[in-house]
């Protein structure tokens, strides 16, 4: 059997995969703000980037969902380990998790985004989540909602994706989604093969790839000026 090409350079998978580490590390503690990190006054439209080098504190002109999700995309770079989003209303953070979820941003970044809620902010998880639920119930849910945004059919198997990216840009996406914890490697592949997905041998570069199936582009909507 022929093994794909890989999709990425070497530096870009090494790049990958030093995110992805920040990134666990990042994000073990998913529902609490690092409050000593914090400033003690923090209003509506907010937006703080944690990197190594300490918080950046920005602040969009508009509390409107579409101006959150701009400054979001246009400012995030690669220092970045975590981005914290804080909004007035859970309408308003609704909105913005369901358009930033379709966005590159929150398969490769720690995104929270808090609401206001009697004068204290608290994680959203959108209502469609049930974190009392199993959470391979949870897992299942995810899955599907993420095959059907970031995956398309492909015949070529050249664009086959690695199945360890595929892995690593769904737990970042996972967790951002459901505030949850993630599932282990061995248990994403039974989910993979539960959904129909196969994964190839590993080739010569020790890869696997999940085959007829590549990364799609996200896709960004607009929400609306909604507030």
């Amino acid at each position: 059997m022929r093994v794909p090409e890989p999709t990425d350079t070497g530096r870009s998978h090494r790049k990958l995969c030093e995110k992805a580490a920040r990134y666990f590390e990042a994000d073990r503690d998913t529902d609490t703000p690092r409050l000593e990190q914090t400033p003690k006054t923090i209003e509506p439209g907010t937006i703080l980037y944690r990197t190594d080098a300490g918080v950046q504190q920005t602040e969009s002109p508009s509390r409107a969902v579409d101006a959150l999700l701009s400054e979001l995309t246009s400012e995030i770079d690669d220092e970045a380990d975590a981005v914290e989003v804080y909004v007035g209303t859970r309408a308003t953070a609704g909105r913005l998790i369901e358009a930033v979820s379709r966005t590159e941003l929150f398969r490769k970044t720690v995104v929270r985004i808090y609401v206001e809620e009697q004068g204290t902010y608290t994680r959203y998880v959108p209502p469609y989540i049930d974190k009392e639920s199993r959470p391979s119930r949870i897992y299942t849910a995810t899955l599907q909602l993420f095959i059907d945004e970031f995956l398309a059919e492909t015949t070529d198997r050249t664009e086959a994706v690695p199945l360890e990216e595929l892995y690593e840009q769904f737990c970042c996406w996972c967790r951002n989604v459901t505030a949850t914890a993630v599932p282990s490697r061995p248990g994403f592949g039974r989910l993979l093969a539960a959904e129909g997905l196969e994964t190839g041998p590993r080739g010569e570069d020790r890869t696997r790839y999940v085959l007829n199936y590549t990364i799609a582009p996200p896709t960004t909507t607009s929400t609306g000026n909604e507030q």
